[in-house]
């Protein structure tokens, strides 16, 4: 597969991020534009499966609820309503509980920054885990 951009570009596009902390999207987008290789082919793919997986999002049922959920390891669209492949569900339900696994710890990263920002050095959160100034999860030890 043809990578997009060099690997020095995209380690010089992270490198910047990082230094600065945070970055308006259109700055990054322009980091990239000069190295950015273009497939005209590849993106309308691209674009179809985005507009595919768009649709699917959007089904809801009336309380809200999506419905329709990619399973990524087949490619299948899978209502989780009215899919009589039990194994499609189960791997939808194991793709969820991933995806909210790393919500949860994004959330607790974020809460955590926030605290030291607001002058809290060392940070606990409710579980039992603390974050370092680098972000990395610690076990607290009894």
């Amino acid at each position: 597969m043809l990578r997009k951009v060099t690997k020095e570009a995209h380690d010089f596009v992270i490198r910047t991020i990082r230094e600065k902390g945070s970055m308006p999207t259109d700055e990054v987008i322009e980091l990239v534009r000069g190295h950015y290789i273009f497939d005209p082919q590849a993106a309308l793919i691209r674009e179809l499966r985005r507009y595919v997986g768009r649709i699917a999002r959007r089904q809801r049922d009336p309380d809200g609820t999506r419905m329709m959920f990619l399973e990524r390891k087949s490619a299948y669209i899978v209502d989780i309503e009215r899919c009589d492949d039990a194994e499609k569900v189960t791997a939808v339900n194991a793709q969820l509980r991933v995806q909210a696994a790393g919500l949860l710890r994004s959330c607790r990263k974020a809460a955590n920054r926030k605290r030291e920002l607001n002058g809290q050095t060392m940070f606990f959160n409710d579980e039992e885990f603390f974050y370092d100034l680098m972000g990395r999860q610690h076990r607290v030890v009894s």
